[in-house]
This record gives structure tokens, C-alpha cells and sequence, in this order.
């Protein structure tokens, strides 16, 4: 599958295993956890284009923060998120100055503050006509691809990604991802995996599915059933890197105490180079909960680590915990959550 002109790897199953965007979550630290494990595709959590280009010194800094790129990207997705064709544009300038590969354009947010009153995310999907103008707005401002997350539809009576598809195509987009989901279900109930088939039949661009994917035989069935291009993975990595080897080894892949350990402390570690030491311990909180879930003893630990403000004293609390457990030696499992 190709972006442009570059070519993404494929699993052994002929599809790409893709990172979903996930506001405050899927920075540099957490996409360098995915690549590392087999992740072909990353993209950044989505950026305020509005932020980047009037956001003033703080507003800026902060984008571009969102937007920093990992050492381990080969390739450099940006997601931007705007309603206004115009601020798009210029943005999306700043983003390919700044080395993106691709411009993405978030169309599938449906929390209010982005679909309401930025006028922006899922609210495109109510007019496919604006969402193909900031695609072509974007499109006559930059040299790279540009690409589009949608969702099914806004709610149950208007179930439109493929003509919302259709109109980014001929506007220019080069792939589309199509969360299952409608605006109005956000991540609840099962996901429309129908939509993702019908609008792989409505164009000719590659088309990602997402929603739902929380194990290999669930992005082999989309795969499966719908024809896409690739399967993009979210809530299901929380603290689930290895969901991605999964996908590269046709298997769900297990991994043992001394794995999960290894990866919470690598993931400390990289959070400690991202920003300073209190937000790192801060925002690695909700992380470490998540590579805690189901072991023995861990809800101490991790009423523990909302006390901790610095990355030292988080990680030895983790080799203090690990060092306890260390006589486990049979792998961990739980089932994965829903994809986001």
C-alpha cells in the first residue's frame, strides 16, 4: 500500500497494521512503543491548526509539541484538526515545513469542544461539500499527501462515509480512514464494519478501517469482510504495544512479566526525555494503569503512582513491585479493550 510514493509494510495477512490518533496519548513516546513492536503506520495525536497558526507564543509551543515528530518515524503523519479552509491551509504549510510526510485532516472527533465549537472533526461529516474544500484548500498549499480519519456518519439516520469518501477523493485526498462508528455513538456499540466495505467500493484510494480491533482474528475479519487497505489500531494498544507484533506474527502474541516490565520502564524513560520530569511521572499515570490492569496486588500500586511527581520515584516503585512478582513466570493475559 502506498501513501505517495512511499510504500507502508504489509502483514503476512496483506494488510497495514496502522496507529489510530488519540488525543493526549499517542505522542512520541507512546509512537515510538508502537513502531518499536511492528507498527507500520503512526500518526500524531491530533494539532489545533488554529493553535499553530494564531495560537501566540504559548499556543504555538504547545502544537508544535503535539506535533513532534519520533526519531523512530521514517515517515511523518500530522493530523490537523480546523474548520476553516483558510487557517487549514496555512497550517498545513507550517506542518510540511516542519517535515511531514502527510498532512492528515481530523474529521471524526466527536467530542464537543472540536465538533461543536470549533466547528470542526465529526461536524464535517455533516457537509461533505466544506470537507472536500479543506482538502483542497490543503491540497493547492502543500506538495505532500494529504489524507482524511472520517466516521460512519454523524448518528444512525445519516450514514454517509461514502459520499463523504467520494467528495474527499475528488478533492484530492490520497487515503481515507473510516472509524465504524457514528459521531453520535462516539465509542460505544458495535462498530458499522458494513460502512468500511462500502466506501472501499465508493473509491479508488486506499482505506484504512478502525473500530473495534482488539485482537488478530478481529483485523483479519475486517480485513475479511470489507476489502481495506489496512486496520488501525486504538484503544486496544493502551498498554498493549504488542498488539502490533500481534498483527505482524498472525497471532496474539502474549508477553512475559519481565516484557511488560521492560516496556513500562522504556516507556518512563522516553515520557522523561518528552517533557520534564513532573509532567512526565504526571501524564505517565494513566499509561502505567493500563500495563497494571489484572496483575495481583496492582491497585496499591497504582493509588501509589497518583502520589509520585517525578520519574525517579516511579520507577522504583515499578522495579519495587516488579522485584515482588518477580516468581510469576507465567504470562499475563486479559482481553483487550474496543479500539477507539
Amino acid at each position: 500500500m502506498r501513501i505517495g510514493t512511499h510504500e507502508l509494510p504489509t502483514t503476512p495477512d496483506g494488510y497495514v497494521a496502522a496507529l489510530a490518533p488519540m488525543a493526549a496519548i499517542t505522542n512520541p513516546p507512546f509512537r515510538t512503543l508502537a513502531k518499536e513492536h511492528g507498527c507500520g503506520l503512526t500518526v500524531t495525536e491530533m494539532v489545533s491548526a488554529d493553535a499553530l497558526v494564531r495560537g501566540g507564543d504559548n499556543g504555538v509551543a504547545a502544537a508544535m509539541l503535539r506535533m513532534e515528530r519520533a526519531p523512530i518515524e521514517d515517515f511523518y503523519v500530522v493530523q490537523l484538526f480546523g474548520g476553516d479552509a483558510d487557517i487549514m491551509a496555512e497550517a498545513a504549510r507550517i506542518v510540511e515545513r516542519e517535515g511531514a510526510d502527510v498532512v492528515d485532516i481530523n474529521m471524526g472527533c466527536p467530542a464537543k469542544k472540536i465538533s461543536g465549537k470549533c466547528n470542526a472533526g465529526a461536524s464535517l461529516m455533516q457537509d461533505p461539500s466544506r470537507a472536500a474544500g479543506i482538502v483542497r484548500s490543503i491540497r493547492n498549499a502543500v506538495r505532500v499527501p494529504v489524507t482524511a480519519k472520517i466516521r460512519a456518519g454523524w448518528d444512525d439516520q445519516h450514514i454517509n462515509a461514502p459520499e463523504v469518501a467520494r467528495a474527499l477523493e475528488g478533492a484530492g485526498c490520497a487515503m481515507v480512514s473510516v472509524h465504524a462508528r457514528t459521531k453520535v455513538m462516539v465509542h460505544d456499540g458495535a462498530p458499522r464494519v458494513d460502512v468500511i466495505r462500502r466506501v472501499k467500493e465508493a473509491v479508488s484510494i486506499p482505506v484504512l478501517g478502525n473500530g473495534g480491533v482488539g485482537s488478530v482474528d478481529d483485523a483479519r475479519r475486517m480485513h475479511q469482510e470489507t476489502g481495506c487497505d489496512g486496520v488501525m489500531i486504538g484503544r486496544a494498544a493502551h498498554g498493549n504495544p504488542w498488539i502490533f507484533r500481534s498483527l505482524l506474527e498472525g497471532r496474539d502474541y502474549v508477553p512475559s512479566l519481565d516484557e511488560r516490565f521492560a516496556a513500562m520502564l522504556r516507556h518512563v524513560e522516553l515520557y522523561a526525555m518528552y517533557v520534564d520530569e513532573q509532567r512526565a511521572a504526571r501524564e505517565m499515570r494513566k499509561h502505567l494503569v493500563w500495563y497494571l490492569t489484572g496483575l495481583p496486588g496492582a491497585a496499591s500500586l497504582r493509588a501509589q503512582l497518583h502520589r509520585l511527581n517525578s520519574v525517579s520515584s516511579m520507577r522504583e516503585a515499578l522495579e519495587t513491585y516488579r522485584a515482588q512478582l518477580f516468581s510469576h513466570t507465567v504470562p499475563f493475559r486479559r482481553a483487550a479493550p474496543e479500539s477507539m
